[in-house]
């Protein structure tokens, strides 16, 4: 018998209380976590969203400076003359006098520069911006571009020019926006993972720490950034004009990203979470309203979360020691008190282990005054009566052991008996099985003859029913062939008839051929007869009448004849068409009759195989009913044969079910007195390891 592992008092008490100081610790730190999460959280994005506030009411107020400076210009009586000699000091001095200013310009309804504050006038009349305030006549601040001149990003504003109520032109002013880079690298923090940059209304990057986010024209609405194209030395390229080529290439950002911008595009302020760059950035966006009909700008800021939280880190850090050096104190505490506490408990332990190998003379101290000493008096006595029931039991041992072999002999004898009758009733209830399968299987046969007898029949009717339309059939086709040679004979005839009328239209012809040559030649003798009469003067004036009579005849009939022979050339023609169709006709009639005779030989074919097909159906129809019959006789028989099974199956079972119970009976008293003997032989073999009083 292995022995049993014991858990010691000692861990019993110290590791549950090292658990829960554990778990006291574990929730500090967690409540710990989310509180100084969550507010931090929430301070620093609150944070951040109040300084891109802040920030973007500085550039609010940036571009309002320019943008009201633009049009009091466009408003000042000297500007509205649209003389160059008067525009261009003003233009010059405003310039001086505000460096964030780059150039100021001033355009006619013709897009003919008039003023400028430096350079050459020029014609702007193709400009986008020139036809857009020309189409609305509204004020706006254009989007952000990088000049090339200055190397800094720059913003147009335009404002429509009136005097006394008409449009006169258009007054432009390019913006220098290096102080609002100079605003973002000032927010922004490198060391702190923090950037601020501003975008415009389509995208494009206005203001970035980084200058090469505006050098390559970084857009976040199309996601591309234009860069220059270098050769294979990496040296940039340039085109015939000497200008460098560039390119556009597509950025790559998280869809994360591409969410937060579609909200920066969409003009809203808020806090999202973006991954980038391999980590998560807290995203802050505030929209810059600018003033006329302008498209909104927007700052945004980006900080690693690491890097925003590490305040959140170190506090966690610092309570993590703090109740690493308590658990540790703890254990400590709890180890010294619960050593005074085990160590009796622990002495006694090993005396009670002494007595469970059979050693029961040992006592215990009963001289501790605590609980401990009333459990050492309480073992002393158990140990004494334990010795005294041991004594007493050896002798009833063998008593038991003379009664477990006479009990043996009789469980023996009953068993023999119960196996031949578990033997009868066996085979009683697999004659019932046997028999009740045979009994279902000549009623499925049954069934399987009365659907039989039932098919043979509708087969009968069914073939009858086809030999009967096959009939139906060869006395249709032999009606619809006689009525096709009735109507080819009809054909034939009206065929016959046309070639007569076609023959009949050719004589036809050949006559009024003949109308015509008489015509023609009373014609020329009407002509001599004219002449003649002329001749004859007074004397053959009336024979000129009936001569011009006979001619004006001849003509008429000459016209008649042509018509004739067209009319008669068209029926020739519509006759031959007719010729041709008929011909078309009585071949298809051939054909016809040709196909009815197959039919009918493939009708009488089938009839006869149908007249064969019922005689055979009929004689299995027959069969099936004889097969019937000697069925329904084999079924009676089997339900007798099944009844006197379930009888005998029914005896049979009765009969074990007594003898299982008397089985069972036997052999629990078996099985106990069995074990009564194994255990009084195992009692007597441990007796004899007892040290007893």
């Amino acid at each position: 018998m292995t022995e049993k592992k014991r858990v010691k008092i000692l861990n019993q008490i110290l590791v549950p209380i090292i658990l829960v100081i554990s778990a006291m610790a574990v929730s500090i730190l967690a409540v710990v976590w989310i509180v100084s999460y969550n507010a931090f959280q929430k301070q620093a994005t609150q944070d951040n969203l109040a300084a891109n506030a802040l920030m973007a009411d500085n550039v609010a107020s940036f571009l309002s400076e320019a943008y009201a400076l633009s049009e009091e210009l466009a408003n000042d009586p000297d500007i509205l003359t649209m003389d160059t000699e008067v525009q261009t000091p003003i233009l010059e001095g405003c310039v001086a006098r505000n460096d964030y200013l780059e150039l100021l310009y001033i355009q006619d309804t013709t897009g003919m520069q008039t003023g400028r504050s430096s350079g050459e006038l020029a014609d702007r009349s193709n400009r986008w911006w020139f036809q857009q305030v020309l189409a609305d006549k509204q004020p706006f601040v254009s989007k952000s571009y990088y000049s090339v001149n200055t190397g800094m990003p720059c913003a147009s504003v335009f404002i429509p020019m009136y005097k006394d109520g008409d449009f006169t032109g258009v007054f432009a002013t390019d913006i220098k926006l290096d102080s609002l880079v100079e605003l973002v690298t000032e927010y922004s923090d490198e060391s702190q993972n923090k950037t601020v940059f501003i975008i415009d209304g389509e995208g494009n990057i206005v203001a970035h720490p980084n200058k090469t986010y505006i050098e390559e024209l970084y857009n976040y609405s199309t996601y591309t950034k234009t860069v220059s194209v270098k050769d294979a030395n990496g040296d940039p390229m340039t085109d015939a004009d000497g200008n460098i080529m560039t390119q556009e290439e597509p950025l790559e950002e998280t869809q994360s990203f591409k969410n937060m911008i579609s909200k920066v595009m969409a003009k809203q302020s808020g806090n999202d979470v973006v991954r980038m760059n391999g980590g998560k950035y807290y995203a802050s966006y505030t929209p810059i309203l600018l003033d006329g009909e302008s498209d909104a700008w927007s700052v945004v800021t980006l900080q690693k979360r690491g890097t925003l939280l590490m305040p959140v880190y170190i506090v966690l850090g610092i309570t993590v020691l703090i109740s690493v050096v308590v658990l540790v104190l703890a254990i400590l505490i709890v180890n010294l008190i619960t050593r005074r506490i085990t160590t009796p408990i622990v002495e006694i332990t090993d005396i009670i282990g002494s007595a469970s190998e059979g050693d029961f003379s040992i006592k215990a101290d009963t001289n501790n005054e605590t609980e401990v000493g009333d459990l050492a008096e309480s073992f002393n006595i158990l140990t004494d009566k334990v010795s005294k029931v041991l004594n007493e039991t050896v002798g009833l041992l063998q008593d038991v052991q003379g009664s477990a072999e006479r009990l043996s002999d009789i469980s023996r004898d009953s068993e023999s008996v119960a196996s031949d009758v578990d033997s009868i009733s066996q085979g009683a209830v697999s004659q019932l099985e046997q028999t009740q399968k045979v009994v279902e299987l000549t009623d499925q046969l049954k069934q399987y003859n009365e659907q039989l007898h039932a098919m043979s029949t509708k087969l009968i009717d069914g073939v009858r029913d086809t030999s009967n339309i096959s009939e139906t059939g060869i006395r249709d086709v032999e009606a619809l062939k006689t009525k096709g040679e009735v109507s080819l004979e009809a054909v034939q005839a009206s065929y016959d008839k046309v070639i007569n009328l076609s023959e009949s239209f050719k004589k036809i012809g050949v006559i009024v051929q003949e109308i015509n040559d008489i015509s023609s030649e009373t014609s020329l003798l009407a002509l001599n007869a004219s002449i003649e009469a002329a001749r004859a003067g007074e004397q053959g004036r009336g024979f000129a009448v009936v001569a011009e009579q006979v001619s004006s005849l001849a003509n008429n009939s000459a016209v008649a004849t042509e018509n004739i022979e067209v009319i008669v050339k068209e029926l020739q023609n519509q006759i031959q068409d007719i010729v041709e169709e008929m011909d078309e006709i009585k071949e298809r009639f051939q054909d016809q009759i040709t196909s009815m005779n197959a039919v009918e030989d493939s009708f009488a074919h089938f009839q006869d195989s149908s007249r064969e097909s019922l005689e055979i159906v009929e004689q299995v129809g027959n069969l099936i009913a004889t097969a019937d019959s000697v069925n329904q006789e084999v079924v009676a028989s089997m339900d007798d044969i099944y009844e006197i099974s379930k009888q005998t199956e029914e005896h049979a079972k009765e009969v074990a079910s007594h003898m299982k119970e008397q089985k069972e009976a036997i052999y629990d008293i078996t099985l106990k007195v069995d074990n009564m003997n194994v255990a009084s032989q195992m009692i007597e073999s441990e007796m004899s390891k007892f040290t007893l009083e």
